[in-house]
């Protein structure tokens, strides 16, 4: 009888699966829920991910749903949220037992904050960098780095203070991602990912996506914590955004943060250039270069002192966020070349068109 209840409607103490009493409702994703549960088997408490039935007799999906443990056991770090266990419980639920995490995600963290300080911002972004080169070491490409998907275990209080912690930040959620050499699957009516984090050779379908577009997604984390505001923030329709993705069209860091050194503006927009052969190759050496440029700037003796009313570096501060300006070009005695803007051209649109037209009706491959 409770294999037939909705897990939404599951309560305290109930017991899924003759195995998992379950604590509380974690959430809920495209095709499965999570709940905070205890394996009575191990007496472990665990994120008990369970894939919704309507979903079970898909295929494709059951094999995506059933890779997502396979790739957390091949990486195995401590950045990386833990497997405890996967399978298929009495009922007939598919299941992936993972490590509870307690805390909040750094999409939290920026709703309520707005701006991550760069104290906090340095360690995230190393133990980010960690993960995903295990993960890139063993031909996992993870293909969805967002502010939802990075979670701070030990809450943004205690992070500044565990700088060298390894429970400092967890990546999760490796439901899209691409295994090097395993069979592809396919979905219909979509491309792999989070629109506004994706990479321009992702939203352009490429078979040959690699470890390169976690580079850019984590470039765009780096720029939206550090601003505010994420870089292709927008009220234009979709196929301007998309235009403004594919030519690497946004705004300087600098615009909203002038306080912050050129250094780190470039190391940002090196990860987010749009060519990925001009982009960072590796996550390590990005986060190397940004961990340089922040640790000069936060060792200087002082920084220029706030104006009445301001908020200092240290302290997360509303961006002020020009209404419907156009991207400002910096002259190249300030970006290199492979960072400035392009201007829209009509080839560009019609790029464009075609990736949103391919993004709702063509089958694109997923792995």
């Amino acid at each position: 009888m409770m294999a037939t209840r909705r897990m939404t409607e599951l309560e305290p103490g109930d017991v899924l699966g003759e195995r998992f009493r379950i604590e509380r409702f974690l959430g809920k994703g495209g095709m499965a829920t999570v709940l905070a549960a205890t394996d009575l088997e191990t007496g472990r408490r665990v994120a008990l991910k369970v894939m919704r039935s309507m979903y079970s007799g898909d295929e494709t999906l059951l094999e995506r749903f059933r890779r997502e443990a396979e790739v957390l056991r091949k990486i195995n770090h401590h950045a990386v949220v833990g497997v405890e266990d996967a399978g298929q419980l009495p009922g007939g639920n598919f299941f992936i037992a993972l490590e509870l995490l307690e805390g909040e995600t750094l999409k939290r963290f920026i709703s309520r904050e707005i701006r991550v300080p760069l104290p906090l911002l340095v360690p995230v972004i190393e133990g980010l960098s960690g993960a995903l080169t295990a993960a890139h070491d063993a031909g996992v490409v993870h293909r969805d780095i967002k502010p939802s998907n990075i979670f701070l275990p030990a809450g943004p209080e205690k992070s500044l203070s565990q700088r060298d912690s390894a429970s400092l930040v967890k990546l999760v959620d490796f439901g899209v991602a691409k295994i090097a050499g395993a069979a592809k699957l396919t979905i219909t009516g979509g491309s792999v990912g989070t629109f506004k984090y994706m990479s321009p050779e992702q939203l352009r379908g490429a078979g040959d996506v690699d470890h390169r577009a976690d580079v850019y997604a984590l470039g765009v984390v780096a720029y939206e914590a550090l601003s505010g505001v994420h870089p292709f923030a927008s009220d234009k329709m979709r196929v301007e955004v998309v235009q403004m993705i594919l030519n690497g069209n946004y705004p300087r860091l600098r615009k909203s943060r002038p306080e912050l050194p050129k250094s780190i503006e470039l190391v940002v927009a090196k990860a987010m250039h749009h060519e990925r052969g001009l982009r960072y190759q590796t996550v390590e050496v990005f986060s190397r270069d940004f961990t340089r440029a922040a640790t000069e700037f936060l060792s200087r003796p002082t920084h220029p002192a706030p104006a009445d009313g301001e908020t200092p570096l240290m302290h997360s501060a509303r961006p002020t966020v020009p209404a419907k300006t156009p991207p400002e070009t910096p002259p190249p005695s300030e970006l290199p070349a492979s960072a400035l803007q392009r201007p829209p051209t009509l080839l560009g649109w019609l790029v464009a068109a075609v990736v949103i037209a391919a993004a709702v009706a063509a089958t694109l491959s997923a792995i």
